[in-house]
């Protein structure tokens, strides 16, 4: 068997534009780390391209390719009860904690998301959290609903909405959460500026 290669061995990441701030884009930036948690375990922080949660079965993370090797990490979620006592969550997580003005001029969120499985439980999304608190927290089932099984998308989440409470700090930039089997993939995750008509977009309170 061929030995996990460590995140911080793999390709450069594209350098921060001006209008776009990469945080997974063929590679984690640095300061970035994947972890994943689910209901029995803590946050389990990974360091490599393919990871099992604590308990070793609700949630895992392997690599996959989108335009590059292993430039995008497919998640699966194995939980099973559809209780928030089930949950299980991927984050991309700040290896020290950021103030939100590390945000710079960014608008949104923007990620490629493959659908693999149907969710059969409300999937949240969660943006800049420190604890329990978040710069933004939605369910992502209005987007995942038009989107075609198997096939890239780019979609994108407004950061600021009306209203919100902003942390803080962020410890982790983005949380995915769910309490039934479901899967999908994500690469060329960044915090940009503005978006394409191509992309689409999570609104606020949608």
């Amino acid at each position: 068997m061929l030995a996990q290669l460590s995140e911080v061995t793999r390709a450069a990441p594209k350098q921060h534009s001006g209008e776009q701030l990469p945080l997974f884009v063929r590679n984690l930036a640095d300061g970035l780390a994947w972890a994943l948690s689910d209901s029995t375990t803590g946050q389990k922080t990974v360091n490599t391209s393919s990871a099992v949660s604590g308990d070793g079965k609700s949630l895992s993370m392997q690599s996959v390719n989108l335009a590059y090797q292993e430039d995008g990490r497919k998640f699966v979620w194995q939980t099973e009860g559809g209780n928030a006592s089930t949950s299980a969550t991927a984050s991309l997580k700040y290896t020290a904690p950021q103030p939100l003005s590390a945000l710079a001029d960014s608008k949104f969120m923007q990620m490629s998301i493959r659908l693999d499985q149907t969710p059969s439980a409300d999937v949240s999304i969660a943006l800049m959290c420190q604890q329990s608190s978040c710069l933004r927290s939605e369910s992502l089932l209005p987007l995942l609903s038009g989107l075609s099984r198997g096939q890239w998308h780019t979609i994108a989440l407004p950061l600021y909405c009306e209203g919100a409470r902003a942390p803080q700090v962020a410890e982790d930039a983005m949380r995915l959460s769910t309490t039934q089997p479901f899967s999908l993939a994500l690469a060329d995750i960044a915090l940009v500026t503005a978006v394409t008509e191509a992309t689409q977009v999570l609104d606020c309170a949608q």
